[in-house]
């Protein structure tokens, strides 16, 4: 538009003295001026808003600080926080089983600056557990991303005759509900997988319900029981002492660091491993691009090849998936957890 040509329109150096309206009415020079600053402002090309990220970015978790999620998180956060600018915050809120995380990102606005990091649990689990919930995580969260998976695996003391998945099995299957096993709790992803496995076998196995994997692990190398699932980096000290052996890997295909030790999926025929997962969500209402980018900062982290060595060392697999891949493995893996709860008959909280 030209400026000039709004201010004078005849060249002259009476542009604002008074001039008559469309349908010829006197206007007076103020109201001129003001249609004058009302055209410049319709022809001005529209503000842009700031490119993401212009603030630090909350990463909100269950996780408490020093813990193995704890770590695996501070593996990525720097690498993303250079690549992006701007800080990005871990906020620890453990307690109420993951809900105090998951709230305050449901409850948060939907700009990219606050986001949850968590496991299955609160997604995928806790929902065919939990009487009631305080919120529904299917519809006030948005995937973004399952930065890596949890490498678990069954693990068995020396008091357990059995040096194989296969033979742990067969023992089971001639001592029908005597040989327990331990986990970190009742619905936990460990529990459920031996669920999963006996489901899948007919084989009757005592669940043992502990505070965490690891005290589940110590009781299996002391003799207190046979055998636990748990995760890779729970075990591998553990192993190392000589008291424990892992007989396989929790899922469909073997470690790359433990290819000696086949999967679940090798002796149970159609074992699907419940969500051994940390992932990035989102409130509701995340755009799709949104979702995308961010999804991409920690897909391009993990590309980095001491993220990965050091994720890896920490008892992680890297993944950085996509939003919609990421929510089609949710799709499943609730259905598979639907399914495994109510075969076993697990009650709700």
């Amino acid at each position: 538009m030209n400026i000039k040509a709004i201010m004078h329109p005849r060249g002259d150096h009476h542009a604002l003295a008074p001039r008559t309206s469309a349908d010829g009415r006197w206007l007076p020079n103020g109201l001129i001026f003001l249609c004058i600053i009302s055209a410049l402002a319709a022809a001005a090309p529209l503000g842009h808003a700031q490119p993401y990220p212009s603030k630090p970015i909350r990463l909100v978790t269950p996780y408490a600080p020093g813990s193995s999620g704890d770590g695996n998180l501070r593996i990525v956060a720097p690498v993303i926080s250079a690549a992006l600018g701007q800080p990005v915050v871990i906020d620890a809120r453990p307690g109420a089983a993951g809900l105090l995380a998951a709230e305050l990102v449901v409850r948060a606005a939907p700009d990219g600056y606050t986001l949850l990091a968590s496991n299955g649990a609160i997604q995928v689990i806790r929902p065919f557990l939990a009487k009631s919930m305080p919120f529904d995580p299917a519809k006030d969260l948005t995937p973004i991303t399952q930065y890596t998976s949890v490498a678990a695996c069954v693990v068995a003391g020396s008091s357990l005759p059995a040096q194989t998945l296969q033979e742990l099995l067969d023992y089971a299957r001639n001592n029908p509900g005597r040989v327990a096993f331990g986990t970190s709790g009742v619905g936990s992803e460990s529990h459920l997988a031996a669920e999963a496995i006996m489901q899948l076998t007919a084989v009757k196995l005592l669940h043992v319900p502990y505070r965490s994997g690891y005290q589940a692990m110590t009781e299996v190398m002391a003799g207190q029981i046979p055998m636990s699932i748990g995760t890779v980096a729970a075990a591998q000290p553990l192993v190392a002492s000589g008291k424990l052996r892992i007989l396989a890997i929790v899922g469909e295909k073997r470690l790359a660091r433990l290819p000696e030790v086949p999967a679940v999926a090798e002796v149970v025929p159609g074992f699907e491993a419940p969500p051994f997962w940390t992932g990035v969500f989102g409130p509701s209402g995340l755009s799709p691009a949104l979702a995308r980018r961010i999804s991409a900062e920690f897909a391009n982290a993990l590309k980095i090849r001491e993220v990965r060595e050091r994720t890896i060392q920490s008892g992680n697999e890297p993944v950085g998936s996509t939003p919609e891949e990421f929510a089609a493995s949710i799709k499943r893996e609730t259905a598979l957890i639907s399914r495994i709860v109510k075969d076993a008959g697990i009650k709700s909280e």
